[in-house]
């Protein structure tokens, strides 16, 4: 997909930005090209380096709860080792005002839905408009 056309109405961008190696400006800035004018960007992130390992029980706890502890065992042993992966000096974390703002400054109009309560606080959903 060519991200310098306005080719959609709306990007989803999930717990990417605080990944270590992505450049979170200059993907913010393709993605504000590529979404058509009155469209929406979708951002989560971890409110903290910390967010995944205070998360973790809880997510586990509601596996367990809905019978699926089993059938996600292999995936949640994966997403714990990606995540010891990324909690490092080099990844970007930002709160979920500062991530607003940060939208806001590449050109966003307005932010629609800001969300710091998901899982306890631990994770942010923003929906910004172009």
């Amino acid at each position: 997909m060519n991200l310098d056309e306005h080719i959609t109405d709306v990007i989803t961008l999930i717990n990417i930005l605080n990944l270590d190696g992505i450049k979170p400006i200059p993907l913010l800035k393709k993605t504000f090209k590529a979404i058509k004018p009155g469209g929406s960007l979708i951002v989560a992130g971890p409110t903290s380096d910390e967010s995944f390992n205070k998360v973790e029980a809880l997510i586990l706890k509601h596996l367990k709860e809905d019978g699926l502890l089993e059938t996600f065992k292999k995936d949640f042993e994966l997403l714990k080792q990606r995540n010891k992966t990324i909690l490092n000096p080099h990844a970007n974390y930002w709160s979920e005002e500062g991530m607003a703002e940060l939208l806001l400054e590449q050109g966003f109009s307005k932010i629609r839905a800001l969300d710091n309560g998901i899982y306890k606080g631990l994770l942010y959903l923003i929906v910004a408009e172009k």
